[in-house]
C-alpha cells in the first residue's frame, strides 16, 4: 500500500556542476525503492527549467513540474497541493533516504496529534538534528527543525497554509515549527532514523536565498521571538519552541552568557534530545 506522496524540491542554474542533477537522481532512486512511497513530484524551481532533469523524470516515471518561472524554496514545497495522499513528504534534492528511516517516520506520523516528523541527518544547519553529534538520537521535541526532509499530515499542511512564502529560505523552517505547535500538533525529531544529506549543494553554487532580507523581515514580523544574540536571532527559550521548563531555562542560559555562547550552545544541542524526549504511545 502506498501511504506517502513526496515533493522533491529541485533548483538549477547553467553554471551548476553535474553533481546537482546526480544528487536529484539519487534522491529519486532512494524514494522509489521504499514500498510505502506513492507519487513523487519533482518541482523544478529553476528560472527556465532544466530539460535534463525533466528527461530523467520521464525515464524514471516521476512527475515533473516547472511553473514557467523561478520559484523560491517555499513555493517549490507548496506544490504539495498537487498531491493527493493523506501524508505528504517534503524533501530537498540533496537528501538520500533509506527504507528503514521512512518506515519509522511513517509509523510516528500516524500517531494522533503528531503533525510533522523529521529524521536525524548526517549533516545540517542545526547540530541538534545531527545523529553523530547528539549524546543519544532519541525521539524528541526540539527547539528547532530543518526543512530538508519532513513528513506532514495533510490536514496540518492545510491548517498552517503550507510553508510561508514571504521568506526566501531563512526562517521558513522555524516558522513552520511555530505554526505546527501553535495549531496544537506535535513536531517530532524521530530516533533511529539516519538519513544522508549531501549538504548545501545548490546554495554553495548560487541561489535566490537572501538571509539578510529574511532576517529583517523576521525581526519586523515576529519581534517577540527576535533576539540579537541567540542562534539565528531566535528566542528558542520561548514556547512553543521550548516545550518544557528545563529546555526553556537552559536555552535562556545560553543567551544569558554570550561570552560562553558557543560552548554552552553546543552543549545544549548535544543534550537537547534528552531534555525534550517524547515517549511514543502507539
Amino acid at each position: 500500500m502506498k501511504n506517502i506522496d513526496f515533493i522533491v524540491n529541485y533548483y538549477w542554474r547553467p553554471n551548476y556542476p553535474e553533481t546537482i542533477r546526480l544528487s536529484a537522481w539519487l534522491a529519486i532512486q532512494s524514494l522509489k525503492i521504499v514500498d510505502i512511497v506513492g507519487d513523487i513530484l519533482l518541482v523544478d524551481g529553476s528560472l527556465e527549467g532544466d530539460n535534463e532533469i525533466r528527461l530523467i523524470c520521464e525515464k524514471e516515471k516521476i512527475m515533473y513540474v516547472h511553473k514557467g518561472k523561478e520559484l523560491r524554496f517555499a513555493e517549490g514545497y507548496n506544490c504539495w497541493k498537487m498531491l493527493s495522499s493523506q501524508y505528504i513528504g517534503l524533501m530537498a534534492s540533496d537528501i538520500i533516504v533509506n527504507p528503514i528511516a521512512i518506515q519509522k517516520l511513517y509509523k510516528v506520523i500516524t500517531v494522533e496529534r503528531v503533525g510533522c516528523v523529521f529524521p536525524y541527518l548526517d549533516r545540517c544547519d542545526y547540530q541538534g538534528q545531527i545523529y553523530s553529534y547528539v549524546r543519544k538520537a532519541k525521539t524528541c521535541e526540539p527547539t528547532f527543525m530543518t526543512l530538508n526532509l519532513n513528513i506532514f499530515k495533510r490536514e496540518v499542511l492545510e491548517k498552517i497554509n503550507g510553508i510561508d512564502e514571504n521568506f526566501s529560505g531563512g526562517y521558513n523552517d522555524i516558522l513552520t515549527l511555530l505554526q505546527i505547535r501553535r495549531s496544537g500538533y506535535k513536531a517530532l525529531l524521530v530516533g533511529a532514523t539516519q538519513v544522508t544529506h549531501l549538504g548545501k549543494m545548490t546554495v554553495s553554487n548560487g541561489t535566490n536565498y537572501d538571509w539578510e532580507k529574511d532576517s529583517i523581515k523576521f525581526k519586523t514580523s515576529y519581534p517577540e521571538y527576535w533576539d540579537k544574540i541567540s542562534r539565528w536571532n531566535i528566542k528558542r527559550w520561548l514556547p512553543p519552541f521550548a516545550v518544557n521548563k528545563r529546555v526553556s531555562f537552559l536555552a535562556w542560559l545560553v543567551h544569558k552568557f554570550p561570552s560562553k555562547y558557543g560552548e554552552l550552545d553546543r552543549l545544549f544541542m548535544r543534550i537537547e534530545p534528552d531534555l525534550t524526549f517524547f515517549r511514543l504511545k502507539y
